[in-house]
């Protein structure tokens, strides 16, 4: 019965074993399936293409331009807090020695004084100090505002640098490819020498043009990379359409325009001063001060403790306030012209801007559909004529041309399209980004 057991567990131990084995052994190759499959996605994903909505939260997130955000705000609610703030209490210790007939007699006294507000001063100009922070809330949106706009036009410019660049690529990639054939039957003498003389001028030439079309992409991308802080090498790909969607109606930009940020900073710097002038006219009511202490009077012969009160007020005959006055008034005076001024100008060239937006970009629209099949379609006539012997190399390259032209004026219109739309964002205060 003994060894009929060991035997048993024997044959379970065995058993349990490769039972393990064979579990560990399928989650081994569980785990390398996993990882081999991971590493394929990530080989077979591509990298994404930095999009202008990227490029804008990269440069929004630079650590000097969020600490000069900061620093504006700081300084701002600091004023805020100054102004909130009671003035310190006094301490004045007196001590006095002096001889009498009969010896010496000593007087010491100590008083805490306080300032009181009775005029509402410190309260109007709490308020003034709350409008700037107002106001520097707003001047840190139109600094992001500015670095939006900047970011949008140059990301605008590096797409259109983009995609002429590949215009130029096919270009010249369609004129090697004609001119390794022209080659052959040259060689052959089905073809002229003059033809494969004429293709290679007409490589070089593209080739120059490619080049020059490199050293502006090159250019405007090291000027985006500047922007975001961060590194744009020349296989990287912008992703993006450069004919922008229709701009809002123009009634409702009309409405919004006064909600521009650097408008509401002007808005709330006028209140500011308006403060400042209303606590200035209450310097005729000067402030209060209050003070409370014990003295000692000791005498030969004589000692005693007593209570001190006191009470000033300074009087308001000569200055009351009238320069402080006068000097708020006339700094208000100035932000609200110079708020009227803006406004009127951006009113005046909202229409003109809105109307160049829509037009350009229908202008592109129509081009678009219309050319860009019309000049494939030529290409293709031009190749099956010349390969049939029936058309020149000349004719060839000129549909070749053609349509490099007409996507030049495509690439034109959609990114002058672009930039007034930018332009329209930048006046009216509203980007597509927010």
């Amino acid at each position: 019965m003994r060894g009929d057991y060991v035997f048993r567990n024997f044959i379970d131990g065995i058993f349990y074993t490769r039972l393990l084995r064979v579990q560990l052994c399928y989650l081994f190759s569980m785990l390398l399936a996993l990882t081999t499959n991971t590493t394929l996605a990530q080989e077979l994903v591509p990298e994404a293409k930095l999009t202008e909505r990227a490029a804008i939260e990269y440069a929004l997130e630079r650590p000097a331009f969020r600490q000069t955000e900061e620093a504006r705000i700081g300084i701002a609610d600091s004023v805020v807090l100054e102004k909130s703030v009671l003035p310190n209490p006094v301490v004045s210790v007196d001590y006095d020695n002096a001889a009498v007939p009969a010896g010496r007699a000593r007087e010491s006294s100590v008083m805490v004084s306080q300032a009181f507000d009775i005029s509402g001063r410190r309260a109007l100009g709490r308020e003034a100090a709350q409008n700037r922070l107002q106001a520097a809330q707003f001047e840190v949106k139109s600094l992001q505002l500015k670095a939006i706009i900047d970011v949008r036009r140059t990301f605008a410019d590096s797409l259109y640098r983009q995609q002429q660049l590949d215009a130029h690529k096919t270009w010249l990639k369609r004129i090697k490819s004609i001119t390794e054939t022209v080659s052959r039957l040259a060689g052959g003498g089905e073809a002229s020498g003059y033809d494969r003389r004429r293709l290679e001028r007409e490589v070089q030439i593209a080739q120059t043009k490619l080049n020059a079309a490199e050293a502006d992409a090159s250019r405007s991308r090291g000027l985006l990379s500047g922007l975001i802080a961060r590194p744009i090498s020349q296989s990287d790909g912008l992703d993006g359409n450069l004919i922008p969607d229709a701009p809002p109606r123009l009634e409702t930009l009309t409405s919004i325009i006064e909600r521009h940020p650097d408008l509401a900073s002007l808005e709330a710097q006028a209140k500011a001063f308006e403060r400042d002038r209303q606590a200035a006219s209450r310097l005729k009511t000067p402030d209060l001060t209050l003070g409370i202490g014990a003295k000692h009077v000791q005498e030969p012969g004589f000692s005693d403790n007593g209570l001190m009160l006191s009470m000033s007020v300074p009087i308001p005959v000569f200055n009351f306030g009238q320069a402080q006055e006068q000097h708020a008034k006339s700094q208000g005076m100035m932000v609200q012209a110079e708020r009227s001024l803006k406004l009127s100008r951006v009113q005046s060239e909202l229409t003109g801007v809105w109307s160049q937006t829509s037009q350009l970009r229908e202008a592109a629209l129509a081009f678009q559909n219309d050319s860009e099949t019309a000049s494939k379609e030529l290409s293709h006539i031009a190749e099956a004529s010349y390969r049939a012997d029936e058309g020149s190399l000349l004719e060839l390259l000129d549909a070749y041309r053609s349509e490099l032209e007409a996507n030049a004026i495509k690439l034109d219109l959609s990114l002058r399209a672009r930039l007034a739309r930018i332009e329209l964002d930048a006046l009216t205060g509203v980007t597509q980004y927010e």
